[in-house]
């Protein structure tokens, strides 16, 4: 039961805090005040992570919401009995 709260409550902070952290703030000019490239925009609160590495990030995102759901199930399970 221990287990599974530590692994639930680390799933869920990872979730809302991604690695790597998060813009900031939006971009839309660069340091001279020009207008940059329509793939170089990003937005505030979006994952740095999935901006860099999209393929990755997809994959981190399927280990969390699986190990999120499989402790959150484990607890009910627990608790049920």
């Amino acid at each position: 039961m221990v287990v599974s709260c530590l692994i639930a409550t680390m799933a869920f902070q990872v979730g809302v805090n991604p690695p790597g952290g998060v813009w900031q703030d939006d971009y839309l000019l660069d340091s001279q005040g020009d207008p940059v490239s329509q793939f170089d925009i990003h937005k505030a609160g979006e994952s740095i992570f999935a901006d860099n590495h999209p393929l990755g990030y997809g994959h981190f995102l399927v280990a969390n919401t699986t190990a999120l759901i499989t402790s959150l199930s484990i607890i009910l399970l627990i608790k049920s009995v």
